[in-house]
């Protein structure tokens, strides 16, 4: 089995990733709970990048519309990855916030892809269109109706979990 830990819209102002993310992310025995970490943009600064990189699992982040011209050189726009039978399409959504759903969906027109992780809207957001199953983790600090959020994903095989997730 796969967990991965989904984030988006990070923006971090204050150069820092909140700390009660690291907390997210580990037992009390130090140890990890996921496999992976996917940011789906506006991580802003590098910095905050970084900070997400020196964690010590695979972070698998795109850039969105607000980012650090330093971040171009190391995070793509878009990126595919496969686990166990799973692939999952990672882009930010860029355009109208009202619209992201459908940009992402139109960022991985015509590719066999089973699950698609957003952001841009800043609002939490699972949802199955066809056959594809698409998941917005909101926002972890900076939601646009004031829950802020975080998703988890579990595959076993060809099973995929999603679940949101509050983050005080």
């Amino acid at each position: 089995m796969v967990r991965l830990l989904v984030i988006s819209d990070t923006h971090c102002p204050s150069k820092k990733i909140p700390g009660k993310l690291f907390e997210l992310l580990m037992d009390k025995a130090g140890i990890f709970l996921f496999d992976g970490l996917i940011h789906c943009g506006d991580i802003q600064e590098i910095e905050c990048y970084e900070d997400l990189i020196r964690i010590g699992i695979p972070v698998y982040a795109v850039l969105g519309n607000n980012y650090d011209f330093m971040l171009e050189r190391q995070v793509p726009k878009r990126r595919v990855l496969f686990f166990e039978n799973i692939s999952i399409g990672i882009v930010h959504g860029n355009g109208s916030f009202s619209k992201a759903i459908d940009n992402a969906k139109k960022e991985f027109a015509g590719e066999s892809i089973d699950l698609i992780c957003y952001g841009h809207s800043h609002i939490a957001n699972i949802k199955n269109i066809g056959e594809v199953a698409f998941l917005n983790p909101g926002s972890l600090t900076h939601s646009r109706n004031g829950v802020n959020t975080y998703g988890v994903i579990e595959i076993n095989g060809s099973n995929i979990k999603l679940k949101l997730e509050t983050f005080d």
